[in-house]
């Protein structure tokens, strides 16, 4: 049997209202998966209340450096090697299916 895993989301309310509604709703909820085992909810307040905007720059705010690698897989000896592997298995299943 695989141990728990806990869960956690961030929810930012603008009206209070909406916030206490939602800890009404979901402190103490039992949620049953399919295999019937329970999990109960817990609704906690942050103590420090400040969000990070969400940005084009990314959720920190800060200006992301981009990614040099974007677009280069094609060249990459690994990913190449790779897909001249799959392309091997899938000559040689379809093959075996064919002798079928």
């Amino acid at each position: 049997s695989k141990a728990d895993i806990a869960s956690r989301a961030y929810i930012r309310f603008t009206a209070l209202e909406s916030l206490l509604a939602f800890h009404q709703a979901f402190q103490g909820h039992v949620f049953r998966d399919a295999k019937g085992q329970e999990f109960v909810a817990m609704v906690e307040f942050a103590p420090h209340q400040k969000v990070p905007p969400v940005t084009a720059a990314g959720a920190s705010g800060k200006r992301q450096k981009e990614d040099a690698r974007i677009g280069t897989i094609d060249e990459d000896p690994d990913y190449l090697a790779f897909f001249a592997d799959l392309q091997r298995t899938k000559i040689s299943d379809e093959a075996d299916s064919e002798a079928v």
